[in-house]
């Protein structure tokens, strides 16, 4: 099966566009979908969210190794992941008060938490399993991927 990265090469829906164009604002759809314009500020949420994902995704595959990452590593994880997205991400701001070091601190509490509360250390199946359908009346296909699959 193709990965989430080979998928996207091709024209395809995704769950954000549809949702978008369906539920949010079909003028934030035309900007940011049809004319691709320049996002004009970024909320420091995204890069967060992407690094916070790309650490528990880390932790998934070393549970489907038979293994379990340590604070220290998951917390690294998190960190790498978020310095190269927050270096890529355009017109970034973070809220009043907020720093890189805050986000670190912060993430480091909710990996606490998510460490804490694991409980799939045996059960993982598959992580971060791509998919692509085809949907009736639409002329491209639907892609996304499965985060997580546990028995």
């Amino acid at each position: 099966m193709a990965t989430i990265d080979e998928l996207r090469q091709e024209p395809h829906w995704s769950y954000s566009a549809l949702n978008t164009y369906l539920n949010i604002c079909q003028a934030q759809f035309m900007y940011r979908y049809v004319d691709q314009a320049e996002v004009e500020r970024t909320s420091v949420c995204f890069p967060f969210g992407k690094a916070f994902h790309s650490a528990l995704t880390a932790q998934a595959w070393e549970c489907m190794m038979g293994g379990s990452l340590t604070r220290d590593e998951i917390v690294g994880q998190f960190e790498e992941a978020f310095k190269i997205e927050a270096e890529a991400t355009p017109n970034l701001i973070y809220k009043e008060g907020e720093n890189f070091d805050t986000v670190i601190a912060l993430a480091t509490k909710m990996l606490d938490a998510a460490l804490a509360n694991w409980t799939d250390y045996y059960t993982v199946k598959g992580v971060a399993q791509a998919f692509r359908i085809d949907v009736p009346g639409l002329d491209k296909p639907l892609i996304g991927e499965f985060d997580l699959i546990v028995q």
